[in-house]
């Protein structure tokens, strides 16, 4: 029997799908893997020890997790400017993630948008900390066509634009 020791990470991530990348403290990306939207409860890894290609794997929960890492906030991984990511995915089917970026406590709105410049969906409202915030936009009762988001943020305002297809 071979007994492997390293680093394990156990997380969960939301069902509509998620980016997941392990760097270097100088930013350097080692590794990184992109989730899809998830309709059931999985677990992935790479065997042996995180070399080969990524697998369906029973859950270590409950796996040691002696290396001496850890995981600590980086302060300057905080935003340093407002902004309002693409769409992930776009065109989009049902659902799609929108990401936004706030470099201080700021009163926001994320709203969508219709061809007619009529709302469509209030995604957000409010004050939020400072800080990158994903929200997920479900379409799956509107029509294909174009939308919008209008992200407000303070006095920093932006508009992408949307697919959406079925």
């Amino acid at each position: 029997m071979i007994l492997e020791t390293g680093l394990h990470a156990n997380f969960k991530l939301s069902g509509f799908g998620e980016e997941i990348i392990l760097s270097e403290p100088s930013q350097t990306i080692i590794d990184g893997v992109v989730f899809g939207q998830q309709t059931a409860d999985i677990s992935t890894g790479r065997y042996l020890n995180g070399t080969g290609l990524f697998i369906a794997m029973s859950p270590t929960f409950s796996a040691e997790n002696d290396s001496g890492f850890g995981i600590e906030e980086n302060p300057s991984r905080m935003p340093k400017q407002f902004a309002l990511e693409q769409n992930f995915p776009n065109p989009f089917t049902n659902s799609t993630i929108i990401k936004y970026h706030l470099p201080v406590k700021s009163k926001i709105s994320l709203k969508i948008y219709d061809v007619t410049g009529r709302i469509v969906k209030t995604l957000a409202t409010g004050e939020k900390e400072a800080g990158s915030y994903n929200v997920s936009f479900d379409a799956k009762d509107l029509t294909v066509g174009i939308y919008f988001v209008k992200f407000v943020a303070d006095k920093y305002e932006t508009t992408k634009k949307l697919i959406l297809v079925k």
